[in-house]
């Protein structure tokens, strides 16, 4: 490894019936479905509604779990903390959207270091048609809440209301909450939390199930629920990744979104052997990419091959400072748009602080209010922000090169008060 040169510069299960169960094999589905016509007959959805705390339908199992007094505490406190979340922060970023957001126009939402927030990536871009998410977090899948029994179902009700809780107080994940309530209990999976905010953002759910990527790119039902190699060559490995799909669509209407969570190590030595999913990802070069929260590591040369992805095959990149760093956009191929204000990262993250950016955002050009919270500096003295970097000329078609090394690459510090670009080759 040799270190270049130093520049230094200022993202009941029969209800369901035949019908439903083809759905969920095939992903497909056309308006006419019965469950589409009478989502409240479709079993996926039902479960998706017990979980989110507002029970639908007239399923004589569900409605016995329903009578509990665990899950009618449940209940409220779902139903408190959502109203709460709502007139804080949710009201307030459906006027910026409408305002700042709807412009943008992208069926794509491509959401990397994400977590189960499909909350902020709904809320900030309802006309998508496909959210593909990225984390370390296993996905779940879907949870037969009959076949789960009252009290395992209790159980998990408690995690995911502390799940929900945390990312409805700060509009973020904790990496370390997550870590202790992501993925204990079924209840707890990624898969549920999202259909949490799925139902509660007014959706119905069409099917749930794990899916993965061949070594082509295709999605592929996952019925074995493996993440195990696929191929080795010359030493290679490719690996299957995790994944859950959900579809879901407002009720009354036969347009069909889906949601895509895949469980994936985006450092660059391990990110390279899902090469169906990096496939999937290249084949598209119009992405909205939202980043928030993302523990800085596209700062480091480990995380520049998912940089690069992003870089060159989105069309619009809406970020906190936690992301790409800023340094990225200026290179003349992006129009910028800033929100609210940046004084500096969170202690944790000191070395991360980006001179360039505070000087271009203290000087007020093309700055708008924030009037909501987002990421980790939602606090009067870090400065709750937001980048909307919008590339010239439309969608990227840039090649992309990966270089699969965690040792190469471009690291962004800071230094002395100054930001610091170092090049590893």
């Amino acid at each position: 490894m040799k270190k270049g040169k130093t520049i230094v510069i200022g993202i009941g299960v029969l209800a369901c019936g035949l019908v439903a169960m083809i759905y969920a094999m095939s992903g497909t589905g056309s308006g006419n479905s019965a469950q589409e016509r009478n989502p409240e007959e479709n079993y996926f959805n039902l479960c998706a509604h017990y979980i989110a705390g507002i029970p639908a339908g007239k399923n004589d199992a569900i409605k016995k779990l329903i009578a509990a007094r665990e899950y009618q505490s449940f209940q409220k406190s779902a139903g408190s903390m959502w109203s709460s979340y709502q007139k804080r922060n949710l009201s307030k970023i459906h006027i910026f959207q409408k305002q700042y957001l709807s412009r943008i126009q992208g069926d794509v939402v491509f959401y990397p270091f994400s977590g189960p927030d499909i909350l902020n990536a709904l809320a900030f871009f309802p006309g998508a048609g496909t959210f593909i998410m990225v984390g370390m977090e296993p996905p779940g899948g879907f949870v037969d809440v009959v076949k789960l029994g009252a009290g395992n179902s209790a159980q998990g009700l408690t995690g995911l209301r502390e799940s929900v809780r945390q990312i409805l107080g700060h509009n973020f994940f904790h990496t370390k909450i997550m870590k202790r309530n992501v993925g204990t209990t079924a209840l707890t999976s990624v898969a549920s939390i999202m259909q949490f905010f799925i139902v509660r953002s007014g959706f119905h759910v069409a099917s749930v199930r794990n899916i993965t990527f061949s070594p082509e790119g295709d999605i592929i039902a996952d019925t074995a629920n493996k993440n195990t190699s696929a191929a080795k060559s010359k030493g290679s490995v490719t690996l299957y990744p995790q994944a859950v799909e959900i579809v879901f669509h407002k009720q009354g209407s036969a347009e069909m979104k889906k949601v895509i969570y895949v469980k994936a190590d985006m450092a660059d030595s391990s990110f390279h052997r899902y090469r169906g999913f990096i496939r999937y990802l290249l084949a598209r070069s119009d992405y909205i990419t939202i980043l928030k929260a993302a523990s800085y590591l596209m700062f480091r040369r480990q995380f520049d091959d998912v940089r690069n992805i992003i870089l060159n095959k989105s069309q619009v990149v809406v970020q906190d400072s936690s992301g790409i760093p800023y340094h990225f956009f200026k290179d003349g191929r992006w129009d910028i748009t800033f929100f609210g204000t940046y004084v500096r990262p969170i202690p944790l993250f000191a070395v991360r602080h980006q001179s360039n950016l505070a000087g271009d955002m203290a000087k007020g050009r093309n700055r708008q209010r924030l009037p909501f919270y987002y990421g980790y500096t939602s606090t009067r003295s870090t400065g709750a922000h937001l980048i909307i970097a919008t590339r010239k000329g439309g969608a990227g078609n840039t090649a992309v090169v990966l270089d699969k090394n965690s040792y190469r690459g471009i690291e962004t510090i800071s230094h002395g008060g100054r930001t610091v670009i170092r090049e590893y080759r």
